[in-house]
């Protein structure tokens, strides 16, 4: 039975901010917390912890002279001790540098492949997170809406070759016809998608040929960060539509 503020010794958490004296250095800091898990060598434990982060050196100095970065590395060092088997991390990039981000980022994603931890995040920093989850979740008014594998988030936001015509569906006979190796999908607005990598001015000369006319040829990117904001109900800003072309046959 769990008392109200404890935590399993399986299970590291950083929330919001770390929890830390800040009259105490960071290395007692970690100590403390290895001894309440009940470490068999705490020292060696509190080493351990402030190395995986980076902080061997800044270990000797009080909490409170920790910049934000450093701070937010011991906090997530006191979430390491005891190598628990999950990991609970509220915005762990926060206040790092680049070379800091890199680091946690390596970190976290050895812990899950190396040694089996479950790596559970909440942060906003959509470019880094996609860097390393295998799996999204969308928590709306405090519950999960939505999960999605990192392999379908990454297919959403591919490039891809966009036809507008007034005849759609020529138009997709045409095109496969014309380039059976294309992967082209008819989207809910009557545009078609070309996944595959193909000229527009290939494709405009294809559909011209057939007497087909064509109202709009671009190709459209949608990064991340549209991606999340249109499954979060949001309008997502229009991004980049480039080599636009129309025409009539």
């Amino acid at each position: 039975m769990l008392v109200a503020g404890e935590a399993p010794a399986r299970l590291g958490a950083l929330i919001e901010s770390a929890g830390v004296i800040p009259s105490l250095s960071g290395f007692q800091n970690v100590m403390i917390r290895a001894i309440a898990l009940g470490a068999s060598d705490p020292k060696a434990s509190a080493a351990k912890a402030l190395a995986s982060v980076g902080l061997e050196e800044a270990g000797r100095k009080a909490a409170r002279k920790y910049s934000l970065g450093m701070t937010q590395r011991l906090g997530i060092a006191l979430a390491l001790v005891g190598s628990p088997d999950v990991l609970l991390l509220d915005e762990p990039f926060n206040g790092l540098d680049p070379e800091g981000v890199r680091r946690i980022r390596a970190l976290l994603t050895r812990a899950a492949q190396e040694h089996g931890c479950s790596v559970l995040i909440s942060s906003h920093v959509l470019d880094q997170l996609d860097r390393m989850v295998e799996r999204w979740g969308i928590i709306r008014e405090g519950k999960l809406v939505y999960e999605i594998a990192s392999e379908e988030v990454r297919a959403q936001c591919t490039d891809y070759l966009c036809v507008k015509s007034p005849q759609p569906a020529r138009a997709l006979a045409v095109l496969q016809r014309e380039l059976p190796a294309l992967r082209c999908t008819m989207m809910p607005d009557d545009s078609i998608r070309l996944l595959d990598p193909v000229g527009s001015e290939e494709v405009g000369r294809l559909l011209l040929e057939a007497n087909v006319p064509v109202s709009g040829l671009f190709v459209h990117a949608c990064d991340i960060e549209d991606f999340f904001i249109g499954l979060m109900g949001g309008e997502a800003p229009v991004r980049v539509e480039r080599d636009e072309m129309t025409m009539e046959a």
